[in-house]
């Protein structure tokens, strides 16, 4: 199983209502493999709304760019 749209909701929607810890050490739910099914845009809007402070957001949005840059044919979340 990897982080298919339904995990991702369910993570996000936990977020929302604050049942997550802001800086929890460790939260798995699946495997940590992604295949592309959450857009881009909304992994970047949701980094920028959760990740604090704004310079680590702006941190992980730069590597998630990178990554898409360089991504081929047969790319997994790196």
């Amino acid at each position: 199983m990897a982080i298919t749209h339904v995990e991702y909701a369910l993570i996000r929607r936990l977020k929302e209502q604050s049942a997550l810890p802001e800086n929890p050490s460790v939260l798995e739910l699946g495997q940590s493999n992604w295949y592309g099914d959450v857009p881009l845009d909304t992994l970047v809007q949701d980094i920028r709304r959760f990740v604090s402070p704004a310079q680590d957001a702006e941190a992980l949005v730069n590597r998630l760019a990178n990554l898409a840059q360089a991504q081929d044919g047969n790319w997994l979340f790196d």
